[in-house]
């Protein structure tokens, strides 16, 4: 029986579907952020921010490798929430497995 390789990072007994080129993900990162971070438009950042958070749907597994990232991940969704009143649960939810906490509860952890 012959060995799969995987067709993103082709290492053998790796799945397509939750695999991830780490240097390919990053760089698609940090063309969000430059696009977000020159966006002077409310709206088109809100777009930017949920296209990011598409694409970090789709490479979940580099989320959940990086926890300090992930951290990020959540208190930036948190921050779009509460500072823009963006509706971003789904996100939350597709990413984190959990519910987004309340505007309240946030801002209380915060204050920490």
């Amino acid at each position: 029986m012959g060995s799969h390789v995987c067709s993103k990072c082709q290492r053998s007994g790796h799945n397509a579907r939750t695999c991830y080129n780490k240097r390919e993900v990053v760089d698609k990162l940090k063309e969000f952020l430059g696009k977000i971070n020159n966006e002077a438009h409310s709206e088109n950042k809100k777009i930017l921010v949920l296209e990011m958070m598409s694409f970090l749907q789709r490479n979940i597994r580099f989320v959940h490798d990086h926890e300090h990232f992930s951290n990020v991940v959540r208190k930036k969704l948190e921050e779009f929430a509460i500072v823009n009143n963006w509706r971003l649960e789904e996100h939350y939810k597709k990413i984190f497995k959990k519910s987004m906490p309340s505007n309240e509860i946030i801002l209380k952890n915060r204050q920490l």
